[in-house]
């Protein structure tokens, strides 16, 4: 079956002007959004987005780059004739919220016989705001009903499916997705797929309270499927700026780096012992912004830190025998509430393990003796994050850093060929963020990032 490309009137990019919030043209206008970015992108991801959503459709048989997608117009090929005929209904509250509603997890054949004497209230009803369907074959047509307030009604659903698939009915049913899931899925794949379309359209949702996204006035901060993720470049900037201007520094003393994740500043008025990092972490509705210290991780290149990572350890090492350095640094710790914690971890020179944030001291001890090293027994309660120090506690955190400093190279395992360095966290400290403005929240990271900054200093051995 082969249906020719045709021009559709309703597929303009995005939002159309005057569109009053609430209004049917409004609902309209988010579906015609959707439709259009998935258009106009990869056709990978609309299989990446559409799978996610509903697993099923992974294991059917479909050409995802002969799809097409249509608004409110049906394919021209009749709908009830495809072999999988899907029923998609994204909203703010579900299936099960509308009076009368209930997932349905089995298809409910129709019988001949059984129409409703359609009235105009029905007629309306009757037309599906999108379509997704195969253009060359009769594998797959999505049918989607979308609501931006509220939730599905399922008469509407019967009406759709009584209309276009007949009979037969649906195949494949899924009621109940929400606006937050399609938006991780969009996030996701823009990950995989970027491009300028999708990048608008995840702010677009942003602007229209449909996102499961961080919200920085009309910047849009992406989550990554694990916990962590990145501020926008102007809010990086500020802050690093609100930062120098609290201590006196221009912008070669302090340097941020606004495009890794997390975001870093690194102080090069002094040779630090490490940086101060910044990360976006969570999910809605748990989103914080986390500041901690990290020693021991930068390198010696341009624009780093003067300290390569290891010598940043060693470094650090020395000045904690320091006791004026000690008891400076302990000073700061302690004016910090609540009191941070300290976690001492292994540093491997190529790569990091793929659970590295669930790193046990166990693990670093087979390391360690993959490396040729005796391990002390009091030495594996200072290391791994199964045994958090008090950040007072800078005679364990040393005694932890010892044992793995320039450790040596390790003989076998997985990381055979790798060579073991330290390195420490000390942290951390969390300011609320989700749905919050720069101007909420910077203020609080900043003062964050200065008692970090006072840490640093003392750590760092500068009177």
């Amino acid at each position: 079956m082969t249906e020719p490309e045709a021009s559709d009137p309703h597929l303009n990019l995005f939002r159309r002007f005057g569109v009053p919030f609430g209004t049917q043209e409004y609902e309209n206008n988010i579906t015609h959004a959707l439709i259009n970015t998935l258009r106009l992108s990869d056709p990978r991801i609309t299989r990446s987005v559409l799978c996610e959503l509903v697993p099923e459709l992974a294991a059917l048989p479909v050409d995802w780059t002969d799809i097409a997608w249509g608004l409110q117009r049906p394919p021209r090929v009749a709908p009830e004739t495809f072999l999988h005929r899907v029923v998609l209904a994204i909203s703010k509250d579900g299936y099960a919220s509308a009076p009368g509603g209930g997932i349905v997890d089995e298809p409910t054949v129709l019988v001949e016989g059984q129409e409703m004497d359609p009235t105009p209230e029905d007629n309306r009803s009757g037309i599906p705001d999108g379509w997704i369907y195969a253009k060359r074959s009769n594998s797959l047509c999505v049918l989607t009903e979308i609501k931006t307030r509220g939730g599905i009604d399922p008469d509407q659903i019967r009406r759709h499916e009584q209309t276009h698939f007949g009979p037969r009915g649906a195949t494949l049913r899924r009621l109940d997705l929400r606006w937050e899931a399609l938006s991780r899925a969009m996030d996701r794949a823009y990950y995989r797929h970027p491009n300028p379309v999708m990048a608008e359209f995840l702010a677009f949702l942003s602007a229209e309270g449909l996102a499961a996204t961080l919200i920085f006035d009309d910047a849009t901060v992406h989550l990554s499927r694990a916990a962590g993720g990145r501020l926008p470049p102007d809010v990086t900037r500020e802050l690093a700026e609100r930062v120098r201007n609290a201590v006196q520094l221009d912008s070669t003393q302090l340097v941020e780096y606004a495009d890794w994740r997390p975001h870093v500043l690194i102080f090069r008025n002094f040779d630090a012992v490490g940086n101060i990092e910044v990360w976006l972490q969570g999910e809605p509705p748990d989103v914080n912004i986390t500041t901690y210290i990290s020693l021991g991780t930068a390198t010696n290149q341009s624009g780093y830190n003067r300290l390569s990572m290891p010598n940043q350890i060693e470094r650090l090492l020395q000045n904690l025998q320091d006791a004026n350095v000690k008891t400076r640094a302990i000073d700061a710790i302690n004016a910090i509430n609540p009191t941070p914690v300290w976690t001492v971890l292994d540093r491997l020179q190529r790569a990091q393990t793929p659970d590295w944030n669930g790193r046990r001291s166990d693990q670093i001890t087979e390391l360690l003796l993959a490396a040729g090293q005796s391990v002390p027994p009091d030495a594996v309660a200072c290391f791994g994050e199964d045994h958090p120090l008090p950040g007072y506690d800078l005679d364990q955190v040393a005694h932890g850093l010892r044992c793995l400093h320039r450790a040596g190279l390790i003989e076998g395992g997985e990381f055979k060929g790798y060579r073991i360095y330290a390195r420490a966290y000390l942290g951390e400290l969390t300011v609320p963020a989700y749905e919050r403005s720069p101007r909420d929240v910077l203020p609080l990271v900043t003062e964050h990032c200065l008692r970090w900054h006072r840490v640093l200093h003392s750590l760092s051995g500068i009177a």
